[in-house]
């Protein structure tokens, strides 16, 4: 399988491929839809049968350092040469089942604009993918950003569905896996209160004071910066490294509520505390990485804002450590959601405040 990453900051080498191109998945700054339809515009002209679809992002990860920067990787462009026979794109209603695979056996790239639904979709496509198929993917930027997010598919911007792409695992392998830097600590604490992706009591007490009790006062910086994530737990469940993470989106001091990223009624009954993994851990889980054999064909990269906020300037060291360790290119975006199993799991789900790796290869015959 032939593919191609090129940015706009390299916009003269859109169309100077060694192959013909049948599939482009692209990202671009949800401020710069404009330049992306002008881009998307001038390729199609040469390449009139391509099929595009696309995400917006906050901002893009190029895999030349990796580097971020909105003003010259406004838009990305992976062209792919996939036989069109083995691959199927549609626009999907979120609230509703999914449209039938139309595959045997295949695995899924599906982008969303919000949470609502997501976590159901997934499960919903997943079952219907066959032996072994697993749906990666994720969110675009949330309404609270500056610009409304968006999706794109064949020259036209989706702003209230999803897109989906099957591509049939007979021909290609598909392998993806999200990992996180934080370690349990601490009790588990039961959510005796809440609604939606508010927690309004933990263990019967008001939830802002319980949290605050253990790690002092949550300052609005902290927040911003997605410092204090937590650990999500079902009921008897005993968390691991591996168990799904949520940062908080903001406090309420007055009704000393915690407001989560993710909804936390259906699934979740207790939290527990989140702190950073140390060095030696974080390389044995960089190690556990590479058993997932990501080494083969392209590799995408969502991470979570949340990453780039917590990590903030030290993000580009920890991205070129895990290009160091990985030793192949990755390309992507900053989400507001991943979709992927974690290390230790074989289904796919919603996660939060992860790196998460894709890779699409073709398979040997």
């Amino acid at each position: 399988m032939k593919y191609k990453i090129v940015s706009s900051f390299d916009k003269n080498s859109m169309c100077k491929l060694d192959f013909e191109p049948t599939l482009a998945i692209a990202f671009y700054v949800s401020s710069s839809k404009s330049i992306f339809l002008e881009s998307y515009n001038y390729i199609s002209d040469f390449f009139p049968k391509l099929d595009v679809f696309a995400v917006s992002s906050e901002s893009n990860i190029f895999h030349t350092l990796p580097y971020i920067d909105s003003k010259k990787h406004n838009e990305i462009f992976v062209f792919l040469d996939i036989d069109k026979k083995y691959y199927s794109i549609s626009k999907i209603n979120m609230n509703k089942n999914s449209s039938h695979n139309p595959f045997e056996s295949a695995n899924a790239i599906f982008f969303s604009l919000s949470h609502i639904y997501v976590e159901s979709k997934i499960q919903n496509i997943e079952s219907k993918l066959g032996d072994g198929g697993q749906v990666y993917g994720m969110m675009a930027a949330t309404s609270k950003s500056e610009d409304v997010p968006s999706l794109f598919y064949n020259g036209e911007f989706l702003d209230d569905t999803g897109i989906i792409c099957y591509i049939d695992s007979s021909k290609y392998g598909m392998n993806g896996v999200a990992i996180h830097n934080f370690e349990p600590i601490g009790l588990r604490l039961e959510i005796t209160k809440a609604q939606t992706n508010t927690i309004y009591e933990l263990e019967n007490r008001l939830a802002l004071d319980v949290i605050e009790e253990i790690i002092g006062k949550i300052e609005q910086d902290e927040i911003d910066s997605f410092s204090h994530p937590l650990f999500l737990m079902g009921k008897n469940e005993n968390v691991d490294e591996y168990s799904l993470l949520s940062s908080i989106d903001k406090i309420d001091r007055e009704s000393r509520s915690i407001t989560l990223c993710r909804e936390v009624t259906t699934h979740y009954s207790a939290v527990k505390l989140a702190i950073p993994i140390g060095i030696e851990d974080e390389r044995l889980k960089l190690n556990k990485l590479k058993e997932n054999s990501l080494d083969r064909g392209l590799l995408f990269l969502f991470a979570c804002i949340g990453v780039k906020r917590f990590y903030g300037q030290h993000e580009h060291m920890k991205l070129m450590l895990l290009s160091k360790k990985l030793k192949n290119k990755f390309v992507g975006c900053h989400t507001y959601g991943e979709i992927a199993p974690s290390i230790n799991k074989t289904f796919s789900e919603l996660q939060n405040h992860t790196f998460t790796f894709v890779s699409i290869f073709e398979k040997d015959t």
